[in-house]
């Protein structure tokens, strides 16, 4: 595994799970670590033979099952983030790695190992900040939702003698936050320890850890403090040090340990839900080859004034920022996002719903970064109902729709969806309006998951709008590329006889 006689491929993963099987202990979890950080080394190097995009996902989602015992995997899922170019490399790898990244690691220990790391470049650097700071907000706004974080006015009261308000209104804390930093910085240059201590301990009362850390390292990297790499060990010693101490009291490790084990079952719902129909027997060159190698560059599209709300509310604008999507999904997004303000969310349905917003996030940047195109028609709304998809006589065999998915089943994805039977099946009426479809691998253009039964059965009213997927999910209609198409089409071809024989045994959902 760690020293292969030929070039990884799916089966590796199959030598991976074994080591689940064995009796659990530390030592089989480091050799597991070291294995998978070994294989993501290889295959992301410039002399290994493509692999399928697919063995990253499966690769990844070790990491939803298990908790990483070493910071073995941190530079290999950082160099993932950094890679361009190819294929297997786009938003939906990327993601996923920094996702596992700041489920796994705390935030302030990841921005120090960049920091410090010399194999990265300075604009590599801004990258990785930027990409695991999207989602550092995530997942704080997770925590947030539960509400069982530490108060603020009582570690104040701790450190300061005073809450949190009366300290913000104190004449030496009134500053901006980059002028803030610099008394810091200014007060440890000085051996001014005690004032250090206020300020720092300020500092991470006041702003997010993430955020104080990329303001020091920029700050770090300019003048002569650039030189001072013994002062600059001084300063990230002293303010991780508060940062562990605000944790402590802030952020309990229960919850903590909790929050992981949630959203790493969401995400292994996930995945299980888009597992390849026989992946492992689809070659990787046929795969690879036909797709386009090189996404598009990062697109330069202003967000929504109503969305741009949304996104706030949810810490999601971030991650919006990685890579823009277009008005008109973003016209998706923002229908889809009205969700909450219809119902009454318990404290983990609210957690499912961010989670949602964010993977129907990616999928709509997924779709941006291959040139996929929603059509919208004068006809007929932005997203439809399947009642409304057949009387327009949009739904026959091989056809291409997009679905939102929906935000209370993390195993009914946002996904490209392709209709194989249509009119498969009659509804209890005795009518054949129930369609066969298969999810579709945007990494792969594979059939994913089981077939699933689309009723078409006339249970809605056509001018229903909003169509804002409360209780089902929506689909909209979308423009794939022809070279892309027909790239789909090889691996589809491999999977077409074991999809059939699904559909026969009435094997789907």
């Amino acid at each position: 595994m760690i020293f292969p006689t030929e070039p990884y491929d799916l089966k590796i993963t199959e030598k991976l799970t074994r080591l689940d099987l064995s009796p659990r202990d530390r030592a089989s979890g480091i050799i597991q670590d070291i294995g998978i950080a070994r294989i993501f080394t290889n295959i992301t190097g410039s002399h290994h033979p493509p692999v399928s995009p697919q063995l990253f996902v499966e690769l990844l989602n070790f990491y939803n099952r298990k908790i990483p015992e070493l910071l073995i995997l941190t530079d290999p899922l950082l160099r993932i983030i950094l890679l361009e170019g190819n294929l297997a490399h786009r938003q939906t790898i990327k993601t996923r790695a920094c996702a596992v990244l700041i489920n796994h690691y705390e935030i302030e220990t990841l921005i120090l190992h960049i920091s410090c790391h010399q194999g990265f470049s300075p604009d590599q650097k801004q990258i990785l900040f930027q990409s695991l700071t999207a989602f550092q907000k995530i997942y704080r706004k997770f925590l947030e939702v539960h509400e069982w974080i530490g108060n603020k006015d009582r570690i104040a009261l701790t450190w300061f003698g005073e809450d949190f308000d009366a300290l913000k209104k104190k004449e030496e804390f009134r500053g901006h936050f980059p002028d803030l930093v610099d008394h810091f910085l200014e007060f440890l240059q000085s051996d001014a320890q005690g004032e250090a201590l206020r300020m720092g301990r300020y500092l991470v009362l006041r702003f997010n850890n993430e955020d104080i850390l990329r303001l020091i390292h920029n700050k770090m990297e300019t003048g002569d403090l650039r030189r001072a790499a013994a002062f600059r060990k001084l300063v990230f010693r002293r303010i991780h040090s508060i940062m562990q101490e605000f944790r402590r009291e802030y952020i309990s490790q229960k919850l903590d340990a909790d929050m992981t084990r949630f959203i790493s079952e969401l995400e292994v719902q996930s995945v299980d839900s888009m597992k390849q129909i026989s992946g492992g027997n689809i070659p990787p060159t046929i795969i690879m080859r036909g797709s386009a190698r090189v996404g598009r560059p990062r697109p330069d599209y202003a967000l929504d004034h109503d969305l741009a709300e949304t996104m706030q509310r949810y810490n999601l604008t971030l991650l919006f920022d990685l890579y823009p999507v277009a008005p008109l999904p973003q016209q998706i997004l923002l229908l889809v996002s009205q969700i909450a303000e219809h119902l009454e969310l318990t404290r983990e349905d609210l957690v499912k719903y961010i989670f949602y917003l964010e993977r129907l996030l990616i999928f709509l940047q997924q779709l941006e970064e291959l040139n996929i195109t929603i059509i919208q028609s004068p006809r007929y709304g932005m997203i439809l109902n399947p009642f409304q998809m057949n009387s327009l006589s949009l739904i026959v065999e091989g056809a291409y729709f997009a679905t939102t998915g929906y935000w209370l089943g993390s195993t009914i994805l946002p996904s490209v969806i392709r209709c194989i039977n249509p009119r498969a099946i009659p509804n209890c009426l005795g009518v054949l309006d129930r369609h066969i479809f298969s999810r579709i691998s945007l990494l792969t253009g594979a059939y994913c998951g089981l077939p699933f039964d689309l009723d078409s059965t006339n249970r809605y009213d056509w001018d229903e709008e909003p169509e804002i997927c409360h209780i089902r999910p929506g689909y909209f209609l979308i423009d794939i590329p022809e070279s892309l198409r027909r790239s789909w089409e090889k691996p589809q071809a491999f999977q077409r006889r074991t999809l059939q024989a699904k559909i026969s045994k009435k094997d789907w959902v």
